[in-house]
């Protein structure tokens, strides 16, 4: 099972930053989890909201007239490599040729899972930039059509369902398996909610606490980077 640091370790550090991310890996999670935007000169850059806590809207500012904590994909790769798993909720459409060009530079398309709310996107998207990456569609909870739209995401060439943790169940689970679909839970914050992810056969989970879940860890946050 995947365990992606979400936002980075963020308990730890100012998430979103290339201190947090370090702080996730190094805290046991294999994969990263942030979100992505698009400056107004093109650059791909790793931001929860629209906004940065300074007021500044992403979309119409320059690379360079963001903070300086505001990572580039670019910079995430140059600070932490690329031997991981690295999964981006789009937030723009006009996001993916630039995020899907930076990835290529550093050879680490393979391992991008892209994640969307909307599965028309993420079909659009596989059929515009072909294959290479992994795609997942992200819903607040389980469809009541569960077996129909595994079927439809995975005819599309859709990878992932992405839900809350506590959505899921061994029956959809294997729902999904059974769509050669995997299944993917957000909000994994104990070690209850984690041992449950794995007794359900979940294949990713979405952690701010990687420490307390990761097998590599004994339960204790590493607060240094190096």
């Amino acid at each position: 099972m995947l365990v992606f640091a979400h936002r980075g370790a963020r308990s730890l550090s100012l998430e979103n930053t290339v201190r947090a991310f370090r702080l996730g890996l190094r805290n046991g999670a294999v994969g990263l989890e942030s979100d992505v935007r698009v400056t107004a000169d093109g650059v791909p850059v790793l931001a929860h909201g629209a906004r940065t806590i300074t007021g500044l809207t992403i979309a119409r500012r320059t690379r360079a007239r963001l903070p300086r904590w505001v990572p580039s994909l670019a910079d995430l790769y140059e600070g932490c490599g690329t031997d991981y798993e690295l999964s981006l909720d789009v937030r723009d459409d006009a996001a993916i040729p630039a995020v899907l060009a930076v990835a290529g530079d550093y050879d680490a398309t393979h391992r991008l899972w892209l994640v969307t709310e909307s599965w028309e996107a993420a079909v659009q998207w596989r059929t515009t930039h072909g294959d290479g990456f992994r795609l997942a569609h992200s819903v607040p909870q389980l469809p009541d059509d569960l077996p129909a739209h595994a079927t439809r995401l995975a005819a599309g060439g859709i990878d992932v369902l992405n839900a809350p943790a506590r959505c899921w169940t061994a029956d959809t689970v294997e729902t999904c398996h059974d769509a050669e679909l995997m299944a993917f839970g957000w909000r994994v914050l104990s070690r209850r909610t984690r041992r449950r992810a794995e007794q359900v056969g979940l294949d990713g989970i979405y952690t701010d606490w990687p420490w307390l879940l990761a097998a590599a860890t004994d339960g204790q946050p590493v607060r240094a980077t190096t």
